[in-house]
């Protein structure tokens, strides 16, 4: 009796798991915009952050958002400029605010994919999907009214744009990497390091090309980019280098040159820091992380692909960024490097396990993207939330009287303003609360004077330290009702 060669069998096992995988990683993909839109469209209330810039764009015009914005405030110009325009088109409703970052969100998920699948196999193409798609910063600010989903694409945008370049050549394709790095250097702070990386490589290039018009071209490219950036700097990142409240805010963001046991403590924590808002919380991951990258390192090294080496550049150049205090080493401003870092644990555990059984890959895939698959689970499920102002509003505005005082804690005034500003700035009736943190015993003047209300209610949001417990026990009278929600609280008491 005659066998089946076993190379032939193998060879069809690979193509259905190939074939399945491909399919299996764009169905990820599609749950992963779902997700997305899933949260969306629970339009979660505004946050103090968000409310800030919502200020900004709903009481400035265009030209003026130009300008160094209010309430400690920084975002693209672009971004800003867009965003104003959809307002003025549809309204300045909570999903028009958060549509750019949705979409932004959603078009780095395809473009991840489109860069992945050029280095992955199909199992591995799967894992890089589920990280990126499930990954909870990256689903959390796809519906946040920030930036930071935009840097996210202007990266992969840039990346794959170079990817493409490297692929055809030609003039065409270069012109159109030249255009996507004018628009990100606007929609994107973090965007020149990435086009710095690329533009070390196209001069690289250009050097091994006898073709006049691409060596023309390529400089043409760059100088665009640093005239783009320079303008871009002077006139609008600049005044966020000198903002005070800005640069204290993000201080330990920038790491410490490495010239004492505490200096590597902080670098330390700061790198771990990063892995651990990536994602990698556990000790098992941040191991696990550890080893597939340096195998990524070393198979990157050694293949010298040049689109990979930009994307390994691209983290000690941030490093140096950081040691030199230009950009901080922390949390959402380093979002646009999560994509990347979850390329490389794919890649390299590919490179690890590229001699072992198909089945081996998918286990091992499995293992490393269970956490994340929770999280994708999880954020199915349960609507994000941060500080859910608007229902207590909603209760307010309806259970109030004419009789009642209102009083707004500082930091929930911004969000309160947006949900009824007709409320909220009428004047009389509301006390707008300051800033007491230096002097707490401020806050018990506010209710010195209480004459002529029956009742007071109390409003609160991103309440600091004990402030919120300190300025209830201040108030002079019977509590009558409490509401809690995620993050805010309204409380109403009868005044004697």
């Amino acid at each position: 009796m005659k066998a089946t060669p076993a190379p032939e069998h193998d060879s069809l096992q690979e193509e259905r798991i190939s074939r399945y995988g491909r399919l299996l990683a764009v169905v990820t993909l599609m749950v992963g915009i779902g997700i997305r839109l899933l949260q969306y469209l629970h339009c979660r209330s505004l946050w103090l952050d968000e409310a800030f810039l919502t200020r900004n764009i709903t009481t400035r015009n265009t030209l003026e958002l130009l300008q160094p914005l209010d309430f400690n405030q920084g975002a693209p110009v672009l971004f800003l400029i867009l965003t104003d325009l959809l307002t003025k088109l549809l309204g300045t409703s909570e999903f028009v605010l958060r549509l750019l970052p949705l979409l932004a969100s959603t078009g780095a998920l395809v473009l991840f994919y489109l860069l992945a699948r050029i280095y992955l196999k199909p199992v591995f193409l799967v894992l890089a999907v589920a990280l990126i798609s499930f990954s909870p910063e990256l689903i959390y600010y796809a519906q946040e009214f920030k930036q930071y989903s935009m840097d996210v694409l202007a990266a992969l945008a840039s990346f794959y744009a170079f990817s493409l370049y490297l692929k055809h050549g030609g003039m065409r394709y270069l012109l159109l990497l030249g255009l996507i790095g004018v628009v990100s250097l606007f929609l994107s702070h973090p965007s020149v390091f990435i086009l710095f990386c690329i533009a070390v490589s196209l001069l690289f290039l250009m050097r091994k090309s006898d073709d006049v018009s691409v060596r023309t071209a390529t400089l043409g490219v760059c100088s665009l980019w640093t005239i783009g950036f320079l303008l871009n700097y002077f006139f609008f990142i600049h005044s966020l280098t000198q903002a005070e409240k800005i640069v204290g805010f993000w201080k330990h963001g920038f790491m410490p040159f490495p010239t004492s046991i505490q200096a590597l403590v902080e670098i330390k924590f700061l790198l771990t820091a990063f892995l651990k808002y990536a994602g990698f919380e556990a000790v098992w991951q941040l191991v696990v992380f550890v080893i597939l990258f340096a195998v990524s390192v070393v198979a990157v090294l050694r293949t010298r692909d040049c689109l990979l080496l930009n994307f390994l550049a691209l983290f000690p150049l941030m490093v140096v960024a950081s040691l030199l205090d230009k950009y901080p080493f922390s949390a959402r401003l380093l979002l646009f490097l999560m994509p990347i870092c979850y390329f490389f644990v794919s890649y390299g555990l590919q490179q690890l396990l590229q001699k072992t059984p198909a089945y081996v890959g998918i286990i091992a895939a499995l293992i490393v993207g269970q956490p994340f698959l929770v999280s994708g689970y999880v954020n199915s499920l349960y609507p994000i939330t941060v500080e859910e102002l608007r229902p207590l509003m909603e209760l307010l505005d309806e259970q109030r009287s004419e009789e009642d005082l209102v009083y707004i804690y500082y930091a929930a005034v911004y969000a309160a303003v947006y949900y009824n500003e007709d409320l909220v700035l009428a004047g009389e009736g509301v006390i707008l609360e300051e800033d007491h943190r230096l002097h707490p015993d401020r806050y018990a003047e506010a209710f010195t004077a209480l004459d002529g209300y029956d009742r007071i209610w109390l409003l609160f949001s991103h309440v600091h330290a004990n402030e919120e417990a300190l300025i209830t026990s201040y108030v002079n009278g019977e509590l009558v009702f409490v509401k809690e929600l995620d993050g805010a609280s309204l409380y109403l008491y009868d005044l004697p």
